[in-house]
This record gives structure tokens, C-alpha cells and sequence, in this order.
């Protein structure tokens, strides 16, 4: 969706231009949907990678217990 102003900003830009607006505001539509689609898959690496490294960390905190059992 695009505010008033955006739209009039478009207008203006492809008036400018020569550009049918149309295409632009389709263009303009798809490269923000793949921007968050882009996004929303970064957010999900960073939270799988997280979700690794507590994985990772709990192992550590597991084998120091051990550790210390051994020693007691």
C-alpha cells in the first residue's frame, strides 16, 4: 500500500520521466514485497543461528557439569 504522498511522488516521478505509472507503482510494489520477503528470511537465519548457538552452549554448560562431577 502507498500513502497519498508516495503516490503523487510517483505520478510526478513518472510524468517526469515519460514512464507509464502504472508499471511503476507494479515495480515499485514488487521490489518492496521482496525487500521484506528478504527480511523476513534473514530474521529466520538469525533465528535458527541463534537457536544453534544456544544448542552449542547448552553442550558446553553439559560437558563443564560433567567435569565437575568427575572431580568431586
Amino acid at each position: 500500500n502507498f500513502t497519498e504522498e508516495e503516490l503523487q511522488d510517483i505520478l510526478r516521478y513518472a510524468n517526469e520521466h515519460g514512464i507509464n505509472p502504472f508499471v511503476l507503482v507494479k515495480l515499485i510494489a514488487q521490489i518492496r514485497k521482496q525487500r521484506i520477503a528478504q527480511a523476513h528470511q534473514r530474521l529466520g537465519q538469525t533465528k535458527q543461528a541463534r537457536g544453534q548457538q544456544n544448542e552449542h552452549l547448552k553442550g558446553e554448560l553439559m560437558d563443564s557439569d560433567r567435569e565437575l562431577v568427575q572431580h568431586i
